[in-house]
């Protein structure tokens, strides 16, 4: 069994965990998928109280479960551990963390995210 990689910054308050990196500019976070996710950025993301995880752009379809703490999308949705957050191909959000502990979320991004400009 692989050890765990430490968390590393990569924005103010956002911190990420790799354990591998094939595209290590394409998006946050890498952990062994398989072959069906061979194209996806796939990991945990952990962002501290206050932070913001940056806007945006998905290149496939994103699902993220809600690990720890409590999570505010762009619409103002909150989303708690147990929950669930799918954005389609296209489609761009940034994501905060709520509350006074640190969110985790595991991610599946299909072919990446690009860090965009909120229009």
């Amino acid at each position: 069994m692989a050890t765990a990689a430490p968390w590393r910054p990569s924005t103010s308050g956002v911190h990420v965990s790799h354990s591998c990196s094939t595209s290590p500019s394409s998006g946050p976070v890498h952990f062994a998928g398989g072959p069906a996710c061979a194209t996806a950025d796939r990991g945990f993301i952990r962002i501290a109280p206050g932070c913001t995880f940056p806007w945006h752009t998905h290149r496939g379809e994103e699902i993220s479960i809600i690990l720890a703490g409590t999570l505010r999308d762009h619409e103002g949705r909150i989303l708690h551990a147990g929950d669930e957050l799918v954005q389609a191909t296209g489609t761009q959000h940034d994501l905060a963390c709520e509350g006074s502990e640190d969110v985790i979320f595991a991610a599946r991004a299909l072919n990446g995210i690009a860090l965009s400009t909120r229009s």
